[in-house]
């Protein structure tokens, strides 16, 4: 996977990117891949293969959520990404996967993200835990 301001982007920016890179900026769908190569994209992004096209599905990169979630939390995304970069992916996955994306993006825009997202964000122990002294 080419480096090129990658580490920032979330699972659905990689997905396409790992395609560009190795198909062509024509080629945009999944569908036309193999199973080794779904098999290897899966690899090279370090996500199974169900939540590599649960990702390419969803058509929302869910980046843009988890990072304001993270910063009402009042954890820096940077610095976890920098500092746990599984953790992120496993983070990104969640949010991916969330059933509450619409409850999390109004909570988020409303700014009591921080005060609710125990009722709904798949996240909100693991932040928690990033957030616990020592």
């Amino acid at each position: 996977m080419s480096s090129t301001n990658q580490s920032h982007a979330g699972i659905i920016a990689n997905i396409w990117h790992w395609l560009e890179d190795r198909l062509g900026p024509t080629q945009d769908e999944l569908a036309h891949l193999s199973a080794d190569d779904l098999r290897e994209m899966s690899s090279d992004l370090g996500v199974s293969e169900s939540d590599l096209l649960l990702a390419a599905r969803s058509a929302h990169d869910s980046t843009a959520e988890m990072e304001d979630m993270m910063r009402q939390r009042g954890l820096d995304p940077d610095k976890v990404r920098r500092a746990l970069p599984f953790l992120t992916r496993d983070i990104e996955v969640t949010c991916t996967r969330c059933p509450s994306k619409a409850q999390c993006r109004r909570e988020l825009a409303a700014g009591r993200a921080a005060e609710t997202c125990h009722h709904y964000c798949g996240n909100a122990e693991t932040f928690d835990e990033l957030l616990a002294p020592g």
